[in-house]
């Protein structure tokens, strides 16, 4: 049903796929047995934490990066859809506002993403340079995303960039199991 409504389908998807981190999250945090295992677990890549509040910081980031990204994958995936989407008529994004809007509405998505990352580097100091390191993966395959996208035109190249961007996603989303590694490394 929502697949033939413009935008709000992408919308309830990466709503969806952005509440998963705050479930978990929310679990970890309020779990009476859980509770005292991870107010201070140790993985803090980041100075100036929050005390307790420091994981509800990093899992609402991520959050908020999922939520993102997807939405632009979305749009990416109904851009690639086009033709059978106009079959079901369906009214897609890129079927309502055209291949070029739905394009330039993901690139504005993906560089909020890109600036919500220098945002968040810029204002909460890293602890440890190796830290960055998901993060970075993350932006470099998010610009590349970006870029492919200007340059795509078949079905095939947007497969490819909502490739990219899934990848983008398994390393912001995977980044504090990265942090939690490297913390057990370093000791």
């Amino acid at each position: 049903y929502f697949k033939r409504k413009a935008f709000i389908g992408n919308m309830l998807i990466a709503g969806l796929t952005g509440m998963v981190p705050l479930l978990v999250g929310f679990y970890f945090y309020h779990h009476p047995m859980l509770e005292a295992a991870t107010i201070d677990t140790g993985v803090k890549p980041f100075l100036n934490a929050f005390g307790k509040q420091y994981i509800v910081f990093i899992v609402t980031a991520i959050a908020f990066f999922a939520f993102l990204l997807n939405l632009a994958r979305e749009i990416v995936k109904d851009i690639e859809d086009i033709e059978g989407d106009k079959r079901l008529k369906a009214k897609t994004l890129p079927i309502v506002a055209g291949i070029r809007n739905a394009k330039l509405i993901t690139y504005f998505i993906l560089t909020a993403v890109l600036s919500a990352v220098v945002l968040l580097v810029t204002m909460f100091p890293i602890r440890d340079i190796n830290s960055l390191h998901p993060i970075i993966l993350a932006t470099i395959f998010s610009t590349l995303a970006i870029f492919m996208l200007i340059m795509a035109e078949s079905k095939k190249q947007l497969k490819w960039v909502n490739s990219i961007i899934k990848i983008a996603m398994i390393f912001g989303t995977l980044a504090p199991i990265y942090w939690k590694i490297l913390l057990l490394y370093e000791n």
